[in-house]
């Protein structure tokens, strides 16, 4: 074929490099293409993933920091293969609704709208936002959990106030009565995940198999509100 689709996944970043203040992360400036041209490739749904490192596709192949992260088959890349759409991931390593992120990242209620410690990060208008957190804040209190998670759902639903929200439950269950709760308090759908994923690299982060398993599961969910 003349055509060809080109997807470009940057990965790499481990827990110790100092994306949120440093210039640490990834970005692409430019792309010159040699031979043939450059066309925008056709629109298709669009996804936002609010997470941790599970979302953002840690330790899927197995305990070796960067070299063994999935971004593009974790169970947020399979979902969206499935679904033939695409996704943007505001996703760090560790990060909470309460817990600070690795890389000097702040909590969720303050990366959600910036790209680093400088850099405002534009709302865009996606067709669906899904929110995986809180299973890095189960070393806090749950009074606590409680009013920092109610609190990010009331700036997620001002940030994206005509796009359908979906919170999940964390795939260990973590506060899963609080975000039934809260979920219910802000009129949202909720995506329930027990007995998603059976099969991790270390108890908690889905390895190839449970990211494929819950991956499909994922896809079955939203492929309900994007008809």
């Amino acid at each position: 074929s003349a055509n060809h689709l080109i997807e470009i996944i940057t990965a790499g970043n481990s827990d110790l490099d100092r994306v949120w203040n440093d210039n640490e992360g990834f970005a692409i400036t430019s792309i010159d293409a040699e031979q043939g041209k450059l066309i925008s490739a056709p629109p298709v749904p669009v996804i936002d993933f609010i997470g941790d490192s599970i979302t953002a596709g840690c330790w899927v192949a197995g305990h070796n920091a960067s070299i063994d992260y999935r971004p593009e088959s974790n169970y947020v890349g399979t979902a969206v293969d499935l679904l033939h759409a695409t996704d943007v991931r505001i996703a760090y390593s560790a990060g909470g609704v309460l817990r600070q992120a690795t890389g000097g990242v702040p909590t969720a209620d303050q990366f959600l709208t910036k790209l680093d410690a400088t850099t405002f990060w534009q709302a865009n208008t996606p067709d669906l936002v899904v929110i995986n957190l809180g299973v890095n804040d189960r070393r806090f209190s749950l009074d606590q959990f409680n009013a920092s998670y109610d609190h990010f759902l009331s700036l997620v639903t001002t940030l994206f106030p005509s796009i359908p929200i979906l919170p999940m439950i964390p795939f260990s269950q973590t506060f899963a009565e609080s975000i039934r709760s809260l979920t219910k308090k802000h009129k949202l759908p909720l995506i329930e995940t027990q007995g998603w994923c059976s099969s991790f690299t270390d108890d908690l982060h889905p390895d190839q198999s449970g990211a494929t398993e819950s991956g499909y599961r994922l896809a079955e969910k939203l492929s309900n509100w994007l008809k």
